[in-house]
């Protein structure tokens, strides 16, 4: 028996950055991956691909050879991978005998909802691999996490707002809020010793010409302490949720607290 995950979701959720992490996790603990790049849009790879579609069929080709537009080209490369089936199966088999596979797939719904040959493919490839697939679709953000972060951003509510993942939720939700009054040493001892986080920080400062600025910071707290598992949920899930948060002007990725000093933030501001 085979096993694996068919990831997907809306284009630009991170289903390729999660294909990324997942597989050097799998890395890690000793488990053999097998990364299958099934999106033929997806020309910047950044895991090491075992099967890549684009071996098979270029969607740009196809744009320029049939007079089609993004979402056509890619119905049609869909409808040439179903016809052509053999070929996948062929590139899969040798690693079915102990690799974990990750598929990567394009994520415009009509693959999904309108159209019968990704669900024919992967019907095919569960018959003929043995292949006992879980569909992921990456993290998803509460709404009050939303409107927390906007709180900050618009009405200066917060001073700042840590956030951590509920995975029985499947959601990035809001632990600690803190008031305008705090300091920078309140918002540092909110952030665990031993488990990774999400933050923004609302940073006042008064620059070289005497003027009074604002700037927010998204910190990704992730101690060198906290479980491999725990690193490997919050690297995958961040491009989604940071995608969520408009109005971030600095990022600072931290595994100790020397790299989310409060100098850091004033060299970074300046």
């Amino acid at each position: 028996m085979v096993f694996g995950q068919i990831v997907i979701g809306p284009p630009g959720s991170g289903k390729t950055t999660y294909c990324n992490g997942m597989s050097q996790f799998l890395s890690l603990i000793g488990r053999k991956v097998a990364v299958v790049n099934l999106d033929p849009a997806n020309d910047a790879l950044p895991y090491e691909c075992a099967v890549n579609i684009e071996e098979l069929i270029k969607l740009e080709v196809v744009m320029s050879e049939c007079s089609l537009g993004p979402n056509g080209g890619l119905l049609h490369c869909m409808e040439y991978l179903e016809k052509n089936i053999d070929w996948l199966e062929a590139k899969l088999k040798p690693l079915s005998k102990d690799h974990y596979f990750l598929f990567d797939f394009p994520g415009q719904v009509e693959l999904f909802f309108n159209h019968d040959s990704t669900k024919n493919v992967l019907t095919k490839l569960t018959k003929s691999l043995n292949l006992r697939p879980n569909a992921t679709s990456g993290m998803g953000v509460a709404d009050q996490s939303k409107t927390t972060y906007h709180e900050l951003q618009r009405k200066k509510t917060h001073r700042y707002v840590v956030f951590k993942i509920d995975e029985l939720k499947n959601q990035v939700v809001v632990e600690k809020t803190g008031n305008p009054a705090e300091s920078y040493d309140d918002f540092l001892a909110s952030l665990p010793d031993n488990d990774c986080r999400y933050a923004v920080y609302d940073f006042d400062f008064v620059t070289a010409e005497n003027c009074q600025k604002s700037k927010i910071f998204f910190v990704a707290w992730s101690p060198d302490t906290s479980r491999v598992r725990a690193k490997m949920v919050y690297a995958t899930s961040k491009e989604r949720f940071r995608r969520e948060l408009q109005g971030i002007h600095y990022e600072i990725q931290a595994t100790d607290p020397t790299e989310v000093d409060l100098d850091v933030l004033r060299e970074r501001a300046d």
